[in-house]
């Protein structure tokens, strides 16, 4: 099995063996992040990233103000973040629906001097991730 990532045209998702990660440029600065597998519900979810990702001023209170943060990222003295997947959160459908929107819409719409975001999973999960993400 290769090592290198599969990731679907125009979204931020990236599918590696084991939700590892693989960079092809060792000279870029990362900021490496893990997702929670267990947040009970949105707001643990934004929570656990507000930690992860260092958000100036605490947790965002919305999926709005969510993106709105993953556009920014320039906070992290990095070029890029990875956003680490062990597993798809434990939510409701449409919570995870809402999620993967607010993922794709941070990567599409990132601020031009912004760390670019690189969200990962492990490779077995692509079926049931591009099915709940809506279309890039």
């Amino acid at each position: 099995m290769t090592r290198t990532p599969t990731a679907p045209r125009g979204a931020p998702f990236w599918f590696t063996p084991h939700a590892t990660t693989w960079w092809p440029d060792p000279s870029r600065r990362l900021h490496v992040a893990t997702a929670p597998t267990k947040p009970r519900h949105r707001d643990g979810l934004i929570s656990a990233l507000a930690q992860e990702l260092q958000f100036p001023g605490g947790a965002a209170t919305s999926w709005d103000m969510l993106t709105d943060r993953l556009r920014d990222l320039s906070w992290l003295p990095c070029d890029d973040v990875v956003l680490i997947h062990r597993r798809i959160p434990q939510l409701p459908r449409g919570l995870l629906a809402g999620y993967f929107d607010v993922l794709i819409r941070a990567h599409s719409e990132r601020l031009a001097d912004a760390p670019k975001l690189c969200v990962v999973f492990p490779i077995d999960l692509w079926g049931e991730v591009t099915a709940l993400a809506p279309p890039c």
